[in-house]
């Protein structure tokens, strides 16, 4: 699954989870992806362009930008979420416990300590992984699954943010030297 906002400044990702898509789906033919955010504009219709020309059109799936809730069904429905670009929606998608990759930016090395199947490194490697997990049973591990998205609430419930937000600044306070 994809879910973007398809405006100018995102066709560099949108063509690169493209490129990454279409060679998985080389690799099997179970892999389905389903791009959500198309609108009128002409990013759209490029993709709409290239899923048409493609000998896995009837692998593509595209759906119109969609309200938090629908995003969230779809994302519970989905094994694989693609976030081309840092997005704060990546911790969302964690909560279902689905595989999340996403691009290496130091801002989100903190997830990847309480959650196991967030991916961070470079679109363009996104291939070699994505074919390894397909081929593996990992994805049908439901149970594994259920028990990511219990470990990742807990990591990104409100009181254990505050919590942690507390330790923090205690080990900082004591860190500081006090001058008189």
């Amino acid at each position: 699954l994809f879910s973007s906002r398809f405006h100018a400044d995102k066709w560099p990702a949108i063509w690169k989870v493209w490129q990454c898509v279409e060679q998985c789906m080389m690799q099997s033919n179970t892999v389905h992806m389903l791009w959500i955010g198309l609108d009128l504009g002409k990013e759209s219709e490029q993709l709409r362009a290239l899923i048409k020309k493609s000998k896995f059109r009837g692998q593509h799936h595209t759906l119109p930008f969609q309200s938090r809730t629908q995003l969230s069904m779809y994302y519970q429905s989905a094994d694989i979420i693609l976030f081309p670009q840092a997005s704060i929606s990546c911790q969302e998608a964690m909560g279902t416990g689905a595989y999340v990759y996403t691009i290496a930016d130091p801002a989100l090395n903190h997830l990847k300590t309480m959650y196991k199947r967030l991916l961070l490194v470079d679109v363009e490697d996104w291939g070699r992984y994505l074919n390894t997990l397909i081929e593996s049973d990992e994805l049908l591990d439901y149970d594994a699954r259920l028990a990511c998205a219990h470990d990742v609430h807990n990591h990104l419930s409100y009181p254990y943010l505050v919590q942690e937000a507390f330790k923090q600044l205690a080990l900082n306070l004591s860190n500081t030297r006090h001058f008189e």
